[in-house]
C-alpha cells in the first residue's frame, strides 16, 4: 500500500482490504454480514449496501427479482401469461 501515493487512495483501499478480509473468513455471506453487525459496522455504508444487495438477490433468486414483479402492469402478457390463466380457469 506504501506504493499509493495518495492518502485518500490509500485508506480507502485499506478499507476495502479490510472488508474483503471480514468476508474471506466468515464461512459465508450471510455469517459476515451478520459478523459485521454484531462486532460493528467498520465499512462504509456503500460497502454495506453492497452486501445487502447480494444477499436479497440470493434469496429472491438468480435474476435478484422475480419475472412477473419485473414486469409493468399494463405490459403485454407474454406466452407464459396466458398459459397461467388458461390453466387457472
Amino acid at each position: 500500500m506504501r506504493a499509493i501515493a495518495d492518502a485518500d487512495a490509500r485508506e480507502n483501499y485499506g478499507i476495502w482490504l479490510r472488508f474483503r478480509e471480514r468476508i474471506a473468513a466468515a464461512p459465508s455471506l450471510e455469517a459476515a454480514y451478520v459478523a459485521l453487525f454484531r462486532e460493528g459496522v467498520d465499512v462504509p455504508p456503500l460497502l454495506v449496501h453492497q452486501l445487502t444487495e447480494i444477499l436479497l438477490r440470493h434469496i429472491l433468486g438468480a435474476g435478484g427479482r422475480s419475472d412477473r414483479g419485473a414486469r409493468r402492469r399494463d405490459a403485454v402478457p407474454d406466452a407464459e401469461d396466458r398459459r397461467d390463466r388458461r390453466t387457472a380457469r
